[in-house]
C-alpha cells in the first residue's frame, strides 16, 4: 500500500510539470500601420504568449515584450503610397471616397509590403525545415487590407484563419463572413447617421451596402487574387481556389473590436463575437504628483480627456511650428 501511495505521488508531481494545454504555433498579422488597430492585436497576442502559445507577430511598431513572442517589425512603407495629406484628409471623404481610397492603399502597399526581407523570409520559409515553425493558425485583420496575407499564409500552412475586425462589420465584410446585415436599421460605419433612419437615409445605406459588396467582389478581390498567387507563386498559389473561397474555406472565427453598449443590437453568426474593451486594463491608483495636480482642480470638478498622437517626421514636415 506505502508503495502505491508513493508511486501515485510521484505520478502526480510529475504531471504538475507538463502544461496543462497543448501550445500552439500563432502567426498575427497587423502589417499596416494604424495604432489603434495595433494596440487590439498587441493585446491579443500578448495574452496568447502569456497562455503558453508561442507566437510571431508580424507588425510596423514594438508591443509589449513576452518570452513566447517573436516581434518582427519591418519598414513602415505606406507613406510611399499614399500622401500624409491624404491619410488626414480621410474625415472630409464621404463613404465611397473613402473605401475606394482603403482598398487603393491595400492594392498599391501589399506588394511593397510583401517585397520586404522580413515578410519575404516568412513567406519563403519551407514547411519541412525545423528551424522555422509551423504555424497551426493566423490571426489578421483579413478584411481590412489583409486579406493577400491572410489568404496566403491560412492556405500556405493550411491552417484555420482569425479576423481581427477593428470596427462594426461593414456589409461587405458581413457578406464574406455570413454574418447578418439589415441595411434598414444597421447603418454603416462610414455615414454620417445613426440606426434611426429615415426612408431616405435607409435608400443611401442600402445603396452604399451593395455597392461596397459589389465592388469589393468585382474590382478589389480580382486585384488581390493576384498578389496573393505571383507572391505565393513557390508554395503553388497558382493552382490554389479563388482568394475569396481561401478566405471563406479558412475562416474559423471573427472578433470584432465593438461592444453593444456602443451600438444597437446586432445579430451574430455563432462564429462573430464582439471583444470592444479588451485592451482596457483595471483602474489603478495615479501617479502622485498627476493625483496632486488633479485634486488642485476638485472644486472646479476638472474634467481630462487623453487622445494619443502619433506624429512623424513627415506628417510634421520641416516649416516652423507656433503655439
Amino acid at each position: 500500500m506505502k508503495r502505491a501511495s508513493s508511486f501515485l505521488f510521484v505520478a502526480l508531481l510529475t504531471s504538475l510539470l507538463y502544461s496543462r494545454c497543448h501550445s500552439y504555433h500563432i502567426l498575427v498579422l497587423g502589417v499596416f500601420p494604424f495604432y489603434s488597430h495595433l494596440m487590439m492585436l498587441s493585446t491579443i497576442s500578448n495574452e496568447l504568449a502569456s497562455q503558453g502559445h508561442n507566437v510571431t507577430f508580424v507588425t510596423v511598431r514594438a508591443t509589449r515584450p513576452h518570452p513566447n513572442m517573436s516581434v518582427i517589425i519591418h519598414d513602415d512603407v505606406i507613406l510611399e503610397v499614399n500622401s500624409p495629406e491624404a491619410i488626414l484628409a480621410e474625415g472630409r471623404l464621404s463613404p465611397t471616397e473613402l473605401t475606394k481610397m482603403y482598398w487603393s492603399l491595400a492594392v498599391n502597399g501589399t506588394p511593397k509590403i510583401l517585397a520586404l526581407e522580413e515578410l519575404r523570409t516568412l513567406i519563403d520559409a519551407p514547411l519541412d525545415d525545423p528551424k522555422f515553425p509551423k504555424f497551426d493558425a493566423v490571426l489578421a485583420e483579413t478584411y481590412f487590407l489583409h486579406e493577400t496575407l491572410a489568404a496566403g499564409f491560412a492556405q500556405k500552412y493550411s491552417c484555420p484563419l482569425i479576423n481581427f475586425q477593428p470596427m462594426v462589420t461593414p456589409p461587405n465584410v458581413a457578406y464574406m463572413i455570413s454574418n447578418p446585415y439589415n441595411p434598414a436599421y444597421m447603418a454603416d460605419y462610414k455615414m454620417t447617421f445613426t440606426s434611426n433612419m429615415n426612408f431616405w437615409q435607409r435608400l443611401e445605406n442600402t445603396y452604399f451596402a451593395v455597392y461596397a459588396t459589389v465592388y469589393q467582389h468585382l474590382f478589389y478581390f480580382p486585384t488581390m487574387d493576384k498578389i496573393m498567387r505571383f507572391h505565393f507563386s513557390k508554395f503553388g498559389a497558382s493552382n490554389w481556389p479563388y482568394i475569396t473561397d481561401i478566405l471563406r474555406e479558412r475562416q474559423a472565427l471573427t472578433l470584432v473590436d465593438s461592444s453593444f453598449i456602443m451600438t444597437n443590437s446586432i445579430a451574430h453568426a455563432p462564429n462573430v463575437m464582439d471583444v470592444g474593451g479588451l485592451h482596457i486594463k483595471p483602474g489603478q491608483p495615479l501617479l502622485k504628483d498627476i493625483a496632486s495636480f488633479v485634486s488642485s482642480f476638485a472644486e472646479q470638478e476638472l474634467s481630462t480627456l487623453q487622445w494619443e498622437l502619433t506624429l512623424t517626421q513627415n506628417f510634421l514636415g520641416t516649416g516652423e511650428w507656433n503655439d
